[in-house]
């Protein structure tokens, strides 16, 4: 039987402090010594959440901030948990919290919902100062991570054990006679000693049964500021088969060059022991010594798995992952962690915050655990014998991963504490053998691919320190820019990208290729946040001033070499190329540079619908670098789409207007919310209120649900019928908004994939717009009963027929087929069964050098347009600019702008999204694109039914096509053959009226078309490989080869022109416009629309009337 606290009959009537849905303000908040009760007690930074009502713990060394009882929709969606961290700073400087979030995970799919604080201990006479926060084990409901198994078994072919007893849709803590007698209120002390720059964290379960409580326990973190992920021993952000498979025994946030705070997450290792050889696999058995009465016996330490995913990674301690997950069945499933009758037992941890410089929070960690450890220290000078700043030394083991990095001060020196691995359980954290290497971004050493070398390379610390380390950097180059980057025509200053070409040795030596590419671990860095793709060095922006980044500096250093420097603003602009030859100790300087606007678009402005900032957990760009990034990508409104939060650009927008960073009213804004569930997929929704007065900026909370209670028992969520519901109804405001399913074509947050929408009619009894999977399997409560399957539309309300937007491909997916394959066949799909969204194509940018906005990119009509002359961006409207979007009048590209016009029986002249009267109509197709976004190809799709295809995307209906039920899986990604109705190349001779003149490529054709029934039309422009003068969109789009691995290194006198022509470059440029509707026959079914769906008319869609 479950057990509570009496305090919590207090509590169960308080509910979320969060916004959206559901919203209720009569929680209690926490009324302690430690309450913030002033704004001048916030920590402050990137990633500041401290709100009035919070905890704060500080003493000479570090500040915390405990977030007060709250609901949110986020990773770990309850307060009583660290948000907020930093060194304490001189008076007046500004603070510089970037620490997201941590929270405990309970039996996988748990955590502790917090809502009542005590001060133990407050500090007084030089005592630790004590919080102690209780709670409610409560289901982590904005995770469902029972979606592991399905996701692993579409990506593997393996099928994974997720045990009944981790669902929280079984409520096994009622229904599993063990975990029925955990005691559901959980107490967590938060331990601040004085002196020390680590809180230590001790949480307490207690088991009220008679008999062992058998759960995995661990933590949730999220970094998610300017900091890197790094995993001692595996090195920074392993792929996740290496991680799952490896032993976690700590998480250090390394931070940006610049940033100056360090966190390093420690949990006590020795607590997670076992005596038992049977508890685990012999040959991974750690032995070591201890035990009662000092008599010594074997002991093994039990490794901890960890899983990172979008930015957030949870730990297992003392469980291997494939022991908790199996991949055979029940019989195989092994749990470590146990508390024993009538007991508790108790997990401590350690969050260590620091200045810069990581060895600080390492060093500290190892000591609070009582690891002995030994003192390694040096110096780093560059090839001229000046000492060497901001330098970085990594710290690898035995295996050639990466353990920690150190940086230096500003006299060159470093020094730290490692493990001297005396023990098992020292050896977690290093064997006492380590190699040492350093590096410096724009540097080389001759004759390798790193930036310097250290002497000696090997240092054992198993005995004693080892203070004699010189480290010594190769010879590094100087690039200034004198002018900035003007406008042709102007001769104005105008904000900028600069991305930079080359190959020796500046990607390699990032990657640490020379050392370990083991498990595709970065160690240098993280190598997915800072990603350099094939050929590509780096990506800057310049802003009005003629600077980079936002750092008021016009000159960085670049390692000797050759490269090509290639300036560039957006889609709209000609791109300047200079071949740069940089020498050891040169200094080359970058002159007159100058872009011409080359397309111009009068009546249309361009957005990125879809983009990320340091609030979402995936993403470290700050999002003050989103307002240069839109002003140097040429883009003329900035949205936000942050996962379940809300950002408003415009204030930043107007700082760096006001402070000359970008030009007055060139960049228009709107806030919006990626709606995030892994359980279905995701949806975003704009233009939105910015609150202020809300943590979240008032995003809604779709993890809401009336029929949720705070215990263990099943938790529920919005579906995607509640989530349109909720903005239809005006819940978010009066006004047009944009409804949009994001990335059709993503594996894993797609809403038509994860939820298994059937969108064709092409299977004989199978129902089109039904599902295959049930709605309580996603944390939905069934709307209604059926036992038809797969549950036909309506009775199922994970598919949806109102939203107003979809996305039909995304930045990540520009060197693949999935437009082709799944995107644009997706969209046919809905027309013909008669939802008539509008088509999108955003960047879903998370990264600055990879995935960059603003590619691709969408037009949309719009009577103010400063660019071309028309009207100023204060008269912007924000509804019309989304009636705009809702009424299909909206092109989306990666270069080519297109036009098309029809003229009807009636003569009268329609555009894109205007419905034209047949049945014969007078197609018009007018292209443009700058030179280095080469098309050569139009193609007309009309009324076009696409045809389930094997992976392969040619096999119709064989292979997983021959199954609809596995077509349709879930995570499955559905692929279909299709041919244009009209196809006009350059190849044949068809696309005659085509140029490429002064930089721009231009083309047009006229076609007449009989139809015999109501009509859409979408016209489809591309380049493809196989035509004379193709090339790809390298280096405008940085990641364009498919596998790097397959790539030569080009040679010597490699050309940019032949690189972005080589044949494995996978980014060809293209446009689409949305459909032209061509009406026959007028009204037939009288729902006021004239234009009539093929499968409304013959009744296969579920829609017809």
């Amino acid at each position: 039987m479950k057990k509570t606290l009496v305090i919590y009959l207090l509590f169960l009537s308080a509910c979320s402090g969060g916004s959206g849905i559901g919203t209720e303000t009569d929680i209690s908040l926490p009324d302690t010594p430690f309450t913030i009760k002033d704004n001048s007690q916030f920590i402050g930074g990137p990633l500041a959440q401290g709100r009035l009502g919070d905890i704060l713990l500080a003493n000479d060394k570090i500040k915390v901030i405990i977030q007060q009882p709250s609901k949110l929709a986020q990773s770990c969606p309850f307060g009583g948990v660290i948000i907020d961290a930093d060194i304490v700073r001189p008076e007046g400087e500004p603070g510089q919290d970037n620490f997201g979030k941590h929270c405990p995970l309970v039996n996988i799919e748990w955590t502790v919902n917090y809502r009542d604080f005590q001060v133990i201990s407050d500090g007084a006479n030089n005592t630790p100062k004590i919080v102690r926060a209780t709670g409610i084990i409560d289901v982590l409901d904005y995770l469902d991570l029972d979606f592991i198994a399905p996701v692993a078994k579409a990506l593997t072919g393996q099928s994974m054990y997720f045990s009944p007893r981790f669902s929280d849709k079984n409520d096994p803590f009622a229904t599993y006679h063990d975990l029925g007698a955990v005691n559901t209120a959980v107490v967590t002390d938060y331990t601040l000693e004085p002196g020390k720059n680590y809180v230590k964290i001790d949480t307490t379960f207690q088991n009220d049964g008679d008999e062992d409580v058998v759960m995995p326990v661990g933590q949730f973190l999220n970094g998610s500021g300017q900091v890197q992920t790094l995993l001692p021993g595996m090195g920074f952000t392993p792929q996740p088969t290496a991680q799952i498979t490896g032993d976690t025994v700590a998480v250090i946030y390394v931070p940006f060059q610049g940033v100056d705070v360090t966190y390093g997450y420690f949990y006590d290792v020795n607590q997670f022991a076992s005596d038992s050889p049977d508890a685990l696999d012999a040959q991974k058995m750690l032995v070591g010594k201890g035990g009662a009465g000092g008599s010594d016996v074997k002991k093994e330490r039990l490794r901890s798995a960890s899983l990172t995913y979008s930015g957030v990674t949870g730990v297992f301690f003392g469980e291997e992952f494939l022991n908790v997950l199996p991949l055979g069945g029940p019989g195989d499933l092994r749990i470590n962690f146990k508390i024993p009758p009538h007991g508790a037992r108790t997990v401590t941890q350690y969050l260590v915050v620091g200045d810069g410089d990581p060895a600080a929070v390492f060093g500290t960690g190892l000591s609070a655990m009582k690891v002995l450890a030994h003192k390694i220290s040096g110096k780093v000078f560059d090839s001229k014998g000046n000492v060497a700043p901001d330098a970085t030394l990594v710290v690898q083991n035995e295996t050639n991963m990466t353990v920690i990095t150190y940086r230096t001060d500003k006299d060159g020196n470093f020094s730290g504490y490692l493990s001297a691995g005396t023990d098992s359980f020292a050896k977690a954290f290093g064997t006492g053998k380590y190699k040492i290497f350093v590096d410096k971004p724009g540097y080389h050493k001759d004759g390798t691919n790193v930036a310097g070398t250290c002497d000696p390379l090997e240092v054992n610390v198993s005995m004693t320190d080892r203070t004699d380390i010189k480290c010594t950097l190769g010879p590094s180059g100087n690039i200034v820019l004198t002018d900035g980057v003007r406008d042709a025509d102007s001769g104005k200053k105008i904000p900028a990208r600069l991305t930079i070409v080359g190959f020796d040795p500046s990607p390699d030596s990032h990657a640490g290729a020379a050392y370990a590419t083991t498990h595709g671990a970065g160690n240098f860095e993280d190598t997915w946040i800072f990603e350099r793709p094939w050929g590509v060095v780096d990506v800057k922006y310049v802003d009005l001033k003629g600077d980079f980044g936002l750092d008021g500096d016009n000159e960085f250093n670049l390692e000797p070499g050759r490269y090509y420097f290639v300036f560039s603003k957006g889609v709209e602009y000609s791109m300047d190329t200079r071949e740069v030859i940089v020498s050891g100790s040169s200094s080359v300087k970058i002159d007159n540079v100058k872009l011409k606007r080359v397309i111009k678009t009068p009546g249309w402005i361009s957005s990125d619908f879809h983009l990320h900032c340091i609030v979402s957990p995936d993403s470290a760009i700050p999002c003050e670098k989103r307002v240069l990034a839109a002003a140097g990508e040429g883009m003329d409104v900035l949205q936000s789409s942050d996962h379940d939060w809300l950002t408003d650009y415009a204030p930043m927008v107007a700082k760096f207007e006001a402070g000359g960073v970008i030009p007055p009213d060139s960049v228009a804004t709107i806030v919006g919310q990626e709606i995030s569930p892994n359980h279905y997929g995701h949806i975003h929704v704009f233009p939105l209120l910015y609150d202020d007065a809300k943590l979240d900026g008032g995003a809604l909370d779709w993890t809401f649900s009336s029929l949720d209670r705070m215990d263990p028992s099943p938790d529920y969520v919005m579906s995607p019928r509640d989530v349109l519901d909720y903005y239809k109804s005006g819940n978010a405001g009066e006004g047009e908004k944009i409804l949009q399913v994001n990335h059709v074509a993503d594996q894993a947050t797609s809403l038509l994939i994860v939820s298994s929408w059937v969108t064709t009619t092409m299977y004989d009894g199978v129902k089109a717009l039904s599902s295959y999977v049930e709605p309580s399997a996603q944390r939905i409560s069934p709307s209604q009963s059926t036992s038809e399957i797969p549950m036909p539309f309506g009775t199922n309300d994970l598919v949806i027929a109102d939203f107003t937007t979809v996305e039909l491909t995304i930045g990540p997916e520009l060197y693949t087929n999935a437009l082709r394959e799944t995107g644009l066949p997706q969209f046919f799909n809905l027309l013909n069964l008669g939802i008539f969204a509008t088509a999108t194509a955003d960047s879903d940018s998370h990264r600055e050098v990879v995935d960059q906005m603003g590619t691709p990119r969408n037009y949309i009509a719009s009577p103010v347009d400063p660019k071309d002359g028309f009207g100023t961006f204060a008269s912007f409207d924000k509804e019309a600019f989304a009636k705009a979007i809702n009424d299909h009048r909206l092109i989306a590209t990666t270069g080519p702008f297109v036009e098309v016009s029809a003229k009807g029986d009636d003569g009268v002249k329609k555009g894109i999204g205007d419905v034209v009267k047949g049945p014969k109509v007078k197609v018009r197709v007018d292209v443009k694109s700058p030179a280095w976004a080469w098309f050569d190809t139009i193609e007309i799709y009309a009324n076009t039914e696409p045809l389930p295809a094997d992976d392969d995307g040619v096999s119709v209906f064989r292979g997983v096509a021959s199954d609809p039920k596995a077509f349709f899986a879930p995570y499955h990604i559905p692929k279909f053959y299709y041919e244009p109705s009209y196809i006009f190349t350059t190849s044949d001779g068809s696309l005659s009226h085509w140029s490429n003149k002064n930089g721009v490529i231009t083309a047009s054709l006229d076609l007449d078309m009989d139809v015999k029934e109501d009509t859409w039309i979408v016209v489809f422009v591309s380049g493809n490989q196989g035509t004379e003068g193709w090339r790809s969109l390298f280096p405008f789009v940085t990641k364009s080869v498919a596998d790097p691995s397959k790539m030569a290194k080009p040679a010597e006198d490699w050309t940019l022109d032949k690189l972005a022509s080589d044949k494995n470059m996978k980014t060809s440029a293209w446009a689409f416009a949305n459909p032209i509707f061509i009406d026959v026959d007028g009204d037939t079914n009288g729902d006021g629309d004239p234009f009539e769906a093929i499968y409304i008319k013959n009744g296969l869609s579920p829609l017809a009337k």
